[in-house]
């Protein structure tokens, strides 16, 4: 839960781990975490959604709420220079939320990385074009 609601990262859990052995929960969070390990952990449906078109299209796959420049990213694909972030309306309509996605996109950018953004019902009703969006930037690396 603390994973999905963006409470903590994976990293803080891990090191929760190696501080609190012998505790009776540290059994169960390590397994969860080793069964996770990959992170193909999302956050929504349609970041699901979104994963299963990846697949489905034959794309490389994706590191999953990846860290990058102290922002967590949606989805990364590290040696292509491509982010995708899944943005639904009720996370991303406030001010505090829009200011927040433009300055993440800035040092994204400044760091040499594509961001694309796609809505839940973009990934829900035009996936072939969301695939065919994300396929040319992976192939079509800007400069």
């Amino acid at each position: 839960r603390a994973l999905v609601a963006r409470i903590m990262y994976r990293d803080d859990l891990t090191d929760l781990l190696s501080r609190t052995r012998g505790r009776a929960a540290g059994p169960r969070l390590r397994a969860l975490l080793e069964r996770e390990r990959g992170s193909t952990l999302t956050r929504s449906e349609a970041e699901e959604r979104f994963l299963a078109l990846i697949r489905r299209g034959g794309l490389p796959r994706p590191e999953v709420n990846a860290r990058v420049e102290n922002y967590e990213v949606d989805f990364l694909w590290r040696s292509h220079g491509l982010v995708v972030e899944i943005d639904g309306f009720r996370y991303h309509a406030t001010r505090r939320a829009f200011e927040h996605d433009h300055r993440k996109d800035t040092t994204l950018r400044a760091a040499r990385l594509q961001v694309l953004r796609f809505t839940p019902e973009q990934v829900q009703e035009n996936g072939h074009s969301v695939v065919v969006d994300v396929a040319r930037g992976l192939w079509n690396r800007p400069n």
